[in-house]
């Protein structure tokens, strides 16, 4: 009991209950912190658990990691509070979620890393494996795989049948067959590393560290 009584009567400390039968305070049963005389009497009843738990519906305390994967501390069983260091730590819509470049394995509870070509990506229709929705500079998304391939040679981005380049590496500009050429050997714009084409000639677009494009001339110049 307390040692100081509250309005003359005896109380027990926190964590214990009074045993109306035993006149005992008996201690809550872990992972309870607060609890009170329940029916029947002798018995229990959770008003308040410790972190990483909370009180459902029966008065008993719940796992918060067991209703809602990554989550450490909650409010209920579909409200998170805060995620694990492998998740984002702010929850959305209550949810623990994957960084960039993981997917959350429904099979393995946790965040899985994606394919090393792939950018962004979900847990497919199979569980615990992953569908890519964004692939690495240089590769495109094939819409029925659903993985990432290669996009034409020197093309840095490319549609999802990689038959349109969008646009090409550093030191590549998009030719009349939207093939990329090199801008200084093939395209012969000296000191360049940007170029475009439009019917008939080339332009320096941007050109390298250190030089700067002559708009009369139309090359790169010290």
């Amino acid at each position: 009991f307390l040692t100081t009584p509250v309005k003359g009567q005896c109380t027990c400390a926190d964590g214990k209950f009074k045993n109306s039968q035993t006149n005992i305070c008996q201690s809550c049963t872990y992972p309870c912190i607060n609890c009170v005389e329940g029916k029947p009497t002798g018995t229990s009843l959770c008003i308040a658990c410790t972190e990483s738990y909370f009180l459902d519906y029966n008065f008993t305390c719940s796992l918060c990691s067991t209703k809602i994967d990554g989550c450490i501390t909650c409010s209920n069983a579909n409200s998170c509070l805060t995620c694990s260091n492998e998740w984002v730590s702010i929850p959305k819509d209550g949810k623990c979620i994957c960084p960039n470049g993981t997917f959350h394995s429904t099979v393995e509870k946790k965040c899985v890393l994606c394919s090393s070509s792939c950018l962004l990506c979900i847990e497919g229709k199979v569980p615990g494996k992953s569908e890519c929705t964004r692939c690495q500079e240089g590769l495109y998304l094939h819409e029925l795989e659903k993985n990432c391939k290669i996009c034409k040679e020197f093309c840095a981005k490319c549609s999802s049948d990689n038959k349109i380049c969008e646009f090409c590496n550093s030191g590549y500009g998009l030719n009349e067959k939207n093939d990329c050429v090199n801008c200084i050997s093939d395209a012969k714009l000296v000191n360049c590393r940007e170029c475009t084409k439009n019917s008939v000639t080339w332009s320096c677009s941007r050109c390298l560290d250190g030089y700067i494009f002559d708009p009369k001339l139309k090359i790169c110049t010290i």
